[in-house]
């Protein structure tokens, strides 16, 4: 019965001249049956609903792949839509950063004629960006079709995307690439500003975490980590202890929270950073964390605001160096998220000789992570 429906769902939703009433009621309908369904049904039903990626956009296909998309947040297995979304990824991204490129073209030639002192259109007038280039991708809509079709389908499609992405680590790590050529559709584009973030995420990443003014260190992979802030709130639960301090850091709810193990995805009550994050580059040469906590001289800072992905590595490992607060500083436990499972595997805890041999190795070692010659 699943896969009737599924077959009934795709089949109307593909017809661009189909009334509302009857898609939505076939949506739902589609939905009352997975109710009951077993896991095989199931796979074989998404295996249908992910052909509506590579069909010509019609205003009732994106309903299709939301539906696909509550199938996994629900926790059915997104393997029958990973192949659809790489292949819609790798084909719709190249285009629509074409279309992007050529709209900022235009965005930039409205400028200069400003610049020129010719009125110009209203809506480019520069006072307002988002309005100037949403007239220009209006007018090159029609001289670059298939590249604007791409484009909106980046903003149309990205939550079920973003669904599948979330339950797969290897669809993720197969469109990472895709990241950096999608990084500046971001301004404009609402779809590429949560599909970065979410391409950049790491899974089974080494990662080596020390704090020289306590010796403190450890070693484990990272998983699921979308953002610093993350990131911080993690370290707060999993990362040793030293004798002068007791008590939890974070509570039970935060932890829960940044690692997708509620619903919920942000709590109420703010937390104290515990510390600055510094890349390994911040030892190099002293073996010393700076003191100078002026944010103009921050450069080896690890921001808060950034991604695991922009943490540098050295010998393999994503290194975080751990020192004192630079001034107060609170945020919530969050996750962007919901689906995105997240954690921090500790592997072994280091003694103090090892984090000192740490640190000499970074003091030693030039920016680009080469060991020192012997």
């Amino acid at each position: 019965m699943l896969v009737d429906r599924a077959h009934k769902l795709l089949t109307m939703a593909a017809e661009s001249n189909t009334a509302d009433d009857p898609v939505r009621q076939a949506a739902q309908d589609f939905i009352d049956a997975f109710r009951g369904a077993d896991a095989g049904d199931v796979a074989a039903a998404l295996g249908i609903l992910g052909k509506a990626y590579a069909l010509p956009h019609t205003d009732h296909l994106p309903l299709v792949l939301a539906v696909a998309g509550f199938l996994v947040e629900q926790g059915a297995d997104a393997t029958p839509l990973a192949a659809p979304v790489l292949e819609f990824l790798q084909q719709v991204t190249p285009l629509a950063v074409d279309f992007h490129d050529a709209c900022v073209a235009q965005l930039a030639i409205g400028a200069n004629d400003q610049d020129d002192g010719d009125d110009g259109n209203d809506a480019e007038d520069g006072d307002d960006p988002e309005a100037a280039f949403r007239a220009i991708v209006g007018r090159l809509h029609l001289k670059m079709p298939e590249a604007a079709m791409a484009w909106g389908a980046l903003e149309a499609r990205y939550a079920p995307i973003i669904a599948v992405l979330a339950a797969s680590p290897s669809v993720r790590a197969q469109s990472r690439s895709l990241a950096l050529s999608m990084e500046r559709l971001r301004e404009y584009n609402g779809g590429a500003s949560w599909l970065v973030p979410m391409l950049m995420v790491l899974d089974d990443e080494p990662i080596l975490v020390i704090e020289p003014d306590t010796g403190l260190g450890l070693v484990g992979r990272m998983s699921g980590v979308s953002a610093n802030f993350q990131l911080h709130v993690l370290l707060m639960d999993v990362f040793p202890r030293s004798d002068s301090r007791s008590g939890p850091l974070i509570s039970p709810k935060a932890a829960a929270i940044v690692r997708g193990n509620v619903a919920e995805q942000q709590d109420d009550a703010p937390i104290t950073a515990q510390w600055n994050l510094h890349a390994w580059t911040a030892l190099q040469a002293t073996g010393r964390l700076s003191r100078d906590h002026d944010p103009s001289s921050s450069s080896h800072w690890i921001w808060n605001e950034g991604v695991p992905a922009d943490i540098p590595a050295f010998d393999g490992h994503r290194v975080v160096v751990l020192g004192p607060p630079s001034y107060p500083r609170s945020f919530f436990a969050q996750r962007d998220f919901r689906g995105l499972r997240a954690d921090i595997d500790v592997e072994r805890l280091l003694s103090p000789d090892e984090v000192a041999a740490w640190v000499g190795r970074f003091s030693q070692s030039d920016p680009n992570g080469k060991k020192p010659e012997r």
